[in-house]
């Protein structure tokens, strides 16, 4: 399975590096997101301006896409992981961020893949399987939550200027 991570669905959500697509190849089942990155989006979304139409067509269409994902829970085997990861990390001196261990706890507990761009944080959890789905040269995806662009205006050609 495929755990996606907070920023993979965020590419996914404003249509760039062709994670998009990569999601739509896999069956539905293959693809899920931790609670903790449900949270994460959640809270990333309340912060916006709700008065703004684009801010509430990418609310509505995060919405669709999570109701759409199934959700993995944080459970009693995720916090062992969780906390045996902290302080193994500190105990290094490469701590992860509090809400990237409980990511990556769910992950192992799991056995999934964990779809991120943040590839040099989480290569530091040893067993932790991850890809980056982002690719820089896809061209960004025109979505449902952009405004259409402006008409190009045409230049005028030297027959048209005489």
């Amino acid at each position: 399975m495929h755990l996606l991570d907070t920023n993979t669905l965020s590419y996914m959500l404003r249509g760039e590096g062709g994670v998009g697509a990569r999601m739509l190849a896999l069956k539905r089942d293959q693809v899920a997101v931790p609670a903790v990155v449900v949270y994460e989006l959640r809270y990333g979304l309340k912060r916006l301006d709700s008065k703004k139409p684009s801010a509430r067509a990418l609310l509505q269409t995060a919405e669709i896409l999570l109701a759409a994902l199934r959700t993995v829970a944080f459970d009693e085997a995720c916090a062992e992981a969780a906390a045996t990861l902290r302080a193994d990390l500190e105990r290094a001196g490469t701590p992860l961020g509090p809400n990237d261990t409980l990511i990556a706890a769910t992950a192992l507990v799991t056995r999934s893949v964990l779809v991120t761009r943040n590839t040099r944080e989480f290569g530091r959890v040893r067993g932790l399987e991850i890809e980056d789905w982002y690719d820089p040269k896809v061209p960004r995806v025109r979505t449902l939550l952009q405004e259409p662009a402006a008409p190009r205006k045409r230049r005028a050609t030297a027959a048209a200027r005489r």
